[in-house]
């Protein structure tokens, strides 16, 4: 259990640090008008994959905290790995279709006139 947590764990820490990267190249831009829209749009990807990475990390937990761990008909370690492709697909398709907003928050407040 503790070996899945920190599994968990390490796999937030590298794909945090690498939407901290693109929001810092994002940033680091030259500024004429098509460099600003180049910026922009990286800056649009980096602020959607921040959004997919939050659901993702959300519908874990949330399906942590509401199934038991030791159950005699549990699939094991490929349930495991099979549930986390399927919650990536979640977020995913939550991120798609904007019906969380966060994405569009983080930009509408970030982005360059």
């Amino acid at each position: 259990m503790i070996s899945r947590f920190s599994n968990l764990n390490a796999e937030a820490i590298a794909l945090r640090m690498r939407h901290q990267n693109q929001l810092k190249t994002a940033a680091e831009a030259p500024t004429s008008d098509n460099d600003k829209s180049k910026r922009n749009q990286k800056l649009r990807e980096a602020c959607d994959g921040f959004e997919e990475l939050f659901v993702h990390k959300m519908i874990q937990v949330m399906r942590e905290s509401s199934q038991p761990e030791d159950n005699i008909l549990s699939g094991g370690h490929g349930e495991e790995i099979f549930q986390d492709m399927l919650d990536e697909q979640y977020a995913k398709i939550f991120t798609q279709t904007k019906s969380l907003g966060l994405a569009d928050m983080i930009y509408k407040n970030t982005k360059e006139g």
